[in-house]
């Protein structure tokens, strides 16, 4: 039967015999697990003819046949070759052509299939399986000009080595190339760098039909593989390929990808066994993000093409950038400085190590990034690193400080006194804290060291996913450079804390030593010790007796509600029987932490009898925890004090055995210069007796109890007490632990008591009681402007008061504050005006305004008025302190502006009422005097009225008369006037006729 298809040259690997020739098999579908194929055709040979009864039996029945009208043979896919897959190790390879041309038999580049089983599995091919490579005619890239592709432009060599195209020799001679070729299930599979199974894998090598091509194969060639037998395709897969002549013309994209830094005059070497924190490389891709590769297949190193490495730094102050091109080297030959981790690393993948050769030369020494560009033919790819300064750190000689809200440890002092750097410790933490910083400041042998890196990396465990930062390992590490006073910090963060949850952190980067790295340990609180108020008194018979049992967690604090347990030794007067004994009533710590428990002494108790009481407790499900034992001992009366002597060291260091030269006195310890108090220790937690400040606010008592003999009055209880703003650690040997205002002592067997004292006031008083016996010392402190927190504002428009105060409620005084109205005025005239607070930290102010305004107070310098709650800056201090307030105001009602412009108003009324009464005089004066003008000139009218009177009687004679004349003549006139009309008429009747 003849196939109705043509197919170009293909090579298929499968599962026949060794050295049969290659069978015909021409499929249009692609088939991998569909119930039918379209169109299948396959042809039967005498080898397959020969398959047992059992197989074809088998195949048979796995295969539905129709010939429904066609006369064709539709093929189904086994069930189980159905699940099998085929992938290929890269989409696509871009051969440069090199120097060296490949031979005949070589081919310039390699494609690596996988077969997988059902499973996902890597698998082989069995007997009757084949994969079959066809160079497709629809598959060849366009036609340019001197060049027309064609499915014989390559050839397919059958190898087993990914990187060189080794041919596979062991069972067929492949000398030369070949259009087809045939590899059996039985013959070698292919290797791949580090791979470790070659199971499954197997190589087609793409061989050029004209070793030395004097053209670009301008495009890609696009080939087809596909796996089945003989009658079914399970899979396919395809995969191109470029033959070009120059590295300009592969189209290659390169990327470059950095961490860490370079340092100043050191060489950068990327170790094979690359960590994923420290490295450059480059990856070299074709177009389709495949492989680009040399046809020279001599070696490894021939095979990848070269990269150049530049470098360019820019001085920022001359602008000038500096180029070099000889400083770096790039390998991608599975071995020196190529990139990956020590079992990834491959050979010929693409992806390049790069180091630094050893004539670099030193780089910037302003520590600017360098840029690191990676070029390739037309291409290029740039990434920055960092460059350090070489160190010069001495880590001996550097201290650490770890903070963080409820920290302890019990070998460091907790966020305040700085460690020594070399110092690796364990700091407990409450499950409540969220946050712990780190700081180290480097020195060199004396002066802190700024900008240098230092890197920090913290390793969690025991946390919740996604809860902490920075992440662990090196995925997460930090770098930070250390500042002008040579602090280099990171904080950590757990937002939910787990118990047992840990974070090591680890840091790196001095010259000489090793930093300590410290581990913060969350942990609920658990009963760590009980802690007796008294370890031996003593007493007299019958008399009322107490002790007192602190109950501690692993931070030092108080812990409430512990059951314990009191026990006496069967040597004590107060023991009965086992029985008895072990029924004691429990007692149970209330909220300061101490458990108190009272019995009566042996009333049958003679000198020097005892009882001696311990308690144990398993709080909370922890290992039992015992008290020790409290020894008192019975005596026929007991001492009598009868003086307390007092000294004082300011050094808090000072032992027992120190020198104590300071006697107490009527003069208050800093009467000259008042001692400083410390507002960055943390009141809540034990406080550590630790460094030698005589300035600071901690200081050392020792009281000596002697009785009229002059001896030593042991075991007889003495009262300490400290007045408002005074405490000490609660022991009576001085010893750290957290603070109190009161406390019963007793003398140790040479009468002395021990307190470390320590001031949150101006001023305290401690005191030494015991019966009418006393002694005291006062302690005047003094707090730094920089300790000045609090703003408040009180008072109304007639006195508001400004005041200054710090974390313990302390006056600051000269703190400048700025005071503003938002109506009116203040006593000077101004709506703002800055003032400083006087010696009981306040400044007052007047409001002058109608009506409400709005008095706003500001701290001008921040202090540490920008603390945030629970800190005092960076120190993390009591949780229960609330933040600064550096800015506050207050709601007023003024009234000096309306009663000013009321008085001023009448004031200039009663000068405008006064200066009109003078005006009203002066019109009185003119009127008079305009008065009497007008009686005169009455007179002379009066006179002149009676001469007009008689005058206009001759007058009214005279007209009368006139009048008299006038009529006369009128009458005269009119007799003259009508003559004449008559005497007119008659001329003109004569002039008519």
């Amino acid at each position: 039967m003849n196939s109705r298809f043509k197919f170009p040259r293909r090579v298929r690997i499968h599962g026949g015999e060794c050295g049969a020739v290659a069978r015909a098999l021409h499929h249009e579908a692609k088939i991998h697990s569909l119930p039918a194929v379209k169109e299948n055709v396959f042809f039967t040979t005498d080898e397959r003819k020969s398959m047992s009864t059992k197989t074809t039996l088998k195949r048979i029945a796995l295969v539905a046949v129709s010939a429904m009208g066609l006369g064709m043979l539709i093929t189904v896919a086994p069930a189980q070759a159905a699940a099998r897959t085929l992938s290929v190790n890269v989409p696509s390879v871009t051969v440069v052509k090199g120097s060296t041309s490949p031979t005949a038999a070589q081919p310039i580049a390699n494609f690596r299939f996988t077969v997988k089983d059902e499973n996902g599995d890597d698998a082989n091919l069995v007997s009757g399986e084949s994969i079959t490579v066809t160079l497709n005619a629809d598959g060849l890239p366009a036609a340019v000009t001197g060049f027309t592709p064609a499915t014989t432009d390559f050839t397919f060599v059958e190898t087993i080595d990914r990187v060189l195209g080794t041919p596979e020799t062991a069972l067929a001679v492949e000398t030369t190339k070949r259009t087809d070729g045939i590899i059996t299930h039985q013959n070698s599979r292919c290797s791949e760098p580090i791979d470790g199974d070659w199971t499954g894998n197997y190589c087609i090598g793409i061989a050029a039909a004209d070793a030395d091509p004097a053209t670009n194969r301008v495009g890609f060639y696009t080939f087809t593989a596909r796996m089945g037998t003989s009658t079914v395709i399970y899979a396919e897969v395809t995969f191109k390929l470029k033959y070009v002549s120059s590295a300009a013309d592969s189209g290659a994209v390169i990327t470059v990808a950095t961490a860490g830094a370079l340092t100043v005059g050191s060489n950068y070497a990327n170790a094979a066994a690359n960590s994923t924190s420290d490295y450059i490389y480059a990856t070299l891709k074709d177009a389709n993000a495949g492989y680009v590769i040399n046809a020279d297949t001599t070696s490894a190193s021939t095979v990848a093409p070269t990269l150049t490495i530049v470098s360019k730094e820019t001085n920022p102050s001359t602008a000038v950038t500096t180029e070099v091109h000889t400083q770096w080297n790039a390998s991608d030959t599975g071995t020196a400085f190529d990139y990956g981790s020590s079992t990834g690393v491959k050979a010929n993948n693409g992806i390049y190590g790069i180091n630094m050769n050893a004539t670099a030369v030193a780089h910037n020494a302003d520590y600017s990034p360098a840029t690191i560009e990676v070029r390739y033919g037309a291409s290029v790819g740039t990434a920055t690193i960092a460059v350090n300064p070489t160190a010069s750190i001495n880590a001996a000689s550097s201290s650490m400080t770890v903070t963080g809200t409820g920290l302890y440890n019990s070998t460091a002092a907790e966020t305040v006194t700085a460690f020594k750097a070399t110092e690796a410790l364990t700091w407990n933490a409450p499950l409540t804290t969220t946050s712990v910083t780190i700081k180290v400041t480097g020195r060199d042998q004396t002066t802190a060291v700024a900008n240098q890196p230092l890197t920090f990396t913290v390793t969690w465990t025991g946390n919740a996913s996604g809860a902490v930062t920075p992440i662990s390992g090196v995925s997460g590490r930090q770098v930070v450079r250390t500042d002008s006073s040579g602090n280099a910090s990171i904080t950590i963060t757990q937002t939910s804390p787990l118990q047992g949850s840990q974070a090591v952190v680890a840091i790196t980067g001095a010259e000489e030593g090793t930093f300590g790295s410290q581990t913060i340990l969350w942990k609920a609180p658990e009963l760590t010790a009980l802690t007796p108020s008294v370890t031996a008194f003593k007493a007299i018979a019958g008399q009322a007796l107490s002790v007192k049992i602190l109950a501690k967690d692993q931070f030092a604090n108080p812990m409430s509600g512990v059951i314990m347990q009191p026990s006496f030794s069967s040597a004590s007067k107060a023991y009965g029987s086992a029985a008895t004994n072990a029924a004691r009533p429990t007692i149970t710590s209330a909220a300061d932490g101490y458990a108190t428990f009272s019995w009566t002494g042996s009333a049958a108790a003679v000198a020097d009898d005892v009882d001696a009481v311990s308690f144990t407790s398993t709080y909370g499900g922890v290992s039992s925890k015992s008290s020790g034992t409290i020894t008192v001992t019975y005596v026929a009366a007991l001492p009598v004090i009868s003086t307390l002597t007092g000294h004082y060291n300011t050094s808090q260091a000072t032992s027992s055995s120190g020198t104590w030269v300071d006697l107490f006195s009527t003069t208050p310890i800093g009467a000259v210069t008042a001692l400083t108090l410390q507002p960055t220790l943390n009141y809540s937690l034990p406080i550590v007796v630790t460094g030698t400040d005589t300035a600071d606010s901690q200081v050392k008592f020792r009281v000596r109890a002697l009785t009229s003999a002059s001896a030593a009055a042991t075991g007889v209880p003495v009262t300490v007490t400290a007045s408002a703003g005074g405490h000490f650690t609660d022991s009576c040997t001085g010893a750290a632990g957290t603070v109190v205002t009161s406390k019963v002592c007793y003398p140790d067997s040479t009468g002395y008591i021990y307190i470390n004292t320590i001031g949150t006031g101006l001023e305290a008083t401690y005191t030494f009681t015991a019966g009418s016996v006393s002694t005291s010392q006062t302690i005047k402190y003094a707090t730094a402007t920089a300790n000045a927190r609090y703003v408040t504002l009180t008072g109304t428009a007639k006195e508001a008061i400004a005041k200054v105060t710090d974390r313990f409620g302390n006056p600051v005084s000269g703190i400048a504050v700025q005071i503003s109205t938002s109506s009116g005025t203040l006593g000077g005239g101004q709506r703002t005006s800055s003032y400083n607070t006087t010696s009981d930290g306040t400044v007052s102010v007047t409001v002058e305004a109608d009506g409400a305004a709005t008095l706003t107070a500001y701290a001008t310098t921040a202090n540490d008025h920008t603390s945030l709650a629970g800190y005092v800056g960076a120190s993390a201090v009591d949780s229960t302190l609330t933040a600064g307030v550096r800015t506050v105001t207050l709601a007023v009602t003024g009234t000096g502006n309306a009663a000013k412009n009321a008085a001023d108003a009448a004031t200039k009324a009663a000068e405008e009422a006064s200066d009109a009464a003078a005006e009203a005089i002066d019109a009185a004066n003119a009127a008079t005097d305009a008065a009497n003008l007008a009686a005169e000139a009455a007179d002379a009218a009066t006179v002149a009225a009676e001469e007009a009177r008689d005058a206009a009687d001759a007058a009214t004679a005279a007209v009368e008369e006139l009048a008299t004349q006038v009529a006369t003549l009128m009458a005269a006139l009119k007799a003259q006037i009508t003559t004449l009309a008559n005497t007119v008429a008659k001329i003109a009747k004569k002039v008519k006729a």
